[in-house]
Formats: structure tokens, C-alpha cells, sequence
């Protein structure tokens, strides 16, 4: 959600006010300060997550005294942010040029093999899950083009073997519920429903299975992909 500030100078500092939340205004020294300010006495007002406090777009109306100056200001702001639109709108289009020329390059052309997992995993409904992961990326150390391709094998299900494959991004993260120095492969990020998390263990030769809040599943099945191809990375500090 938007927020309209109105910022005026107030002796050697800055009052800030929030038309759309009557009574809500703070005051600071300096401007930086005054934006942090701002932001929580809006998360307080409006009952907001202290983590959604750094998203809240803001719009600050300056009022300096000096009509010159803030005409001047104004310009400028509003040049600022017709870069970003800008900025935003061609950092969209390189991405979607990106992803339809990936499309049309096989995956040895597109990205680097980081590593091929295999395992069988649990089933609901049949004797087990045979899996087969390969995770992709731009290279070795470059994560912005990360995607996986997974193949699975319903073994003596109620329709017999049945084989499926799918593909999607992948994240590497750092630490789990447990370990802050843990390394962790996250398939479909953006996802929560459809999201999956392993656990990188053994030296990096094998992926074990986590739950939804990357906390060990306690469990006798195995939830372990092992590596069979080359070597994973590290995540990055």
C-alpha cells in the first residue's frame, strides 16, 4: 500500500505527518532517520509485521520554506522515479528475453550441471518414489539462471509404474530451522505450496529431505538423494 508523507522543516529538524492516518507523525533529526521513523509509526498505526515495514512505499511531499527549492526537489524526484519505472521496466524485458532464448537452447547450452541426485523416496500410494534430481545453473557460482529438472517413478502404484517429470527454479540458501550454517537447496522458491527444501549433507554428496519449515523430518524412511555427478557449490556468505 501506498503512503502519501507530508515533510515539512520543523527548527533543525523534520516533522513528518501521514494525511491518510490522522494523528500519525513523527519527527527527526535528519532525513534518514526520519524515514525509519516513519515507517514504524505506520506499522504501528496500521497493526503491520515488523518485517513489512522496509516494503511500505512511501510518497514524501517536502516543504523546506523555500518555494525554489522545493519546485527543484520535486523535478528532481519525479525524474528519479520515472529512471526507476524505467529501470524496472527493462531489468522485466531482459528477463523474459532471457528466458525465451533459454527456450530455445538445450540445457547443456542454457546452464551448467551443478549435480545429479538419486534416491527413492516415500510414497503414500505405491512401494516408493524413484527420483532422479539434476540441478542447473548460469555456472557454478552464478545462481541468477538456476533451474532444476526431476524425474520420478511411481513404483507398483494403484496404475502400475508410472513416470513423470517436471522443472523449475531453484535457490541456494544458507542455514535451516536448526544449523545457521547449513546449506540448503530450495526447489520452487516462489512457491510456497509447491516449495521443497534438502538439506546439502555428507560433504555435499547427499540431499536429505526437509519439512515445510526446513526443520529434520523425523522419520525411518529414507529422505536422502544421493550424489552420483559432479560436484555441488558452496553457498555463498
Amino acid at each position: 500500500m501506498k503512503y502519501h508523507v507530508v515533510v515539512t522543516r520543523d527548527g533543525d529538524g523534520w516533522m513528518a505527518d501521514v494525511p491518510a492516518l490522522p494523528g500519525t507523525h513523527t519527527w527527526a533529526k535528519t532525513l534518514r532517520t526520519l524515514d525509519r521513523n516513519v515507517r514504524e509509526v505506520i506499522g504501528m498505526v496500521e497493526d503491520l509485521p515488523r518485517s513489512a515495514e522496509a516494503a511500505l512505499d512511501l510518497k514524501m511531499d517536502y516543504h523546506t520554506g523555500d518555494p525554489v527549492l522545493d519546485e527543484r526537489a520535486d523535478g528532481l524526484r519525479a525524474r528519479r522515479r520515472e529512471q526507476e519505472r524505467a529501470a524496472a521496466e527493462i531489468a522485466s524485458d531482459t528477463s523474459e528475453l532471457l528466458r525465451r532464448f533459454a527456450a530455445q537452447l538445450s540445457v547443456g547450452d542454457a546452464a551448467v550441471l551443478l549435480g545429479v541426485y538419486k534416491g527413492t523416496l516415500p510414497c503414500a500410494d505405491c512401494e516408493g518414489l524413484e527420483t532422479v534430481l539434476r540441478v542447473y545453473a548460469k555456472a557454478k557460482f552464478d545462481f541468477t539462471y538456476a533451474f532444476f529438472v526431476r524425474t520420478q517413478t511411481y513404483r507398483s502404484g494403484p496404475k502400475g509404474d508410472l513416470t513423470f517429470s517436471d522443472r523449475g527454479d531453484w535457490a541456494l540458501l544458507r542455514g535451516d530451522a536448526t544449523d545457521d550454517d547449513a546449506t540448503v537447496y530450495q526447489l520452487n522458491p516462489d512457491d510456497e505450496k509447491q516449495s521443497e527444501s534438502y538439506l546439502l549433507d555428507e560433504g555435499g554428496n547427499a540431499l536429505v529431505m526437509l519439512d515445510k519449515e526446513q526443520k529434520p523430518i523425523d522419520s525411518t524412511a529414507n529422505l536422502t538423494l544421493r550424489k552420483v555427478g559432479t560436484a555441488p557449490p558452496a553457498a555463498k556468505q
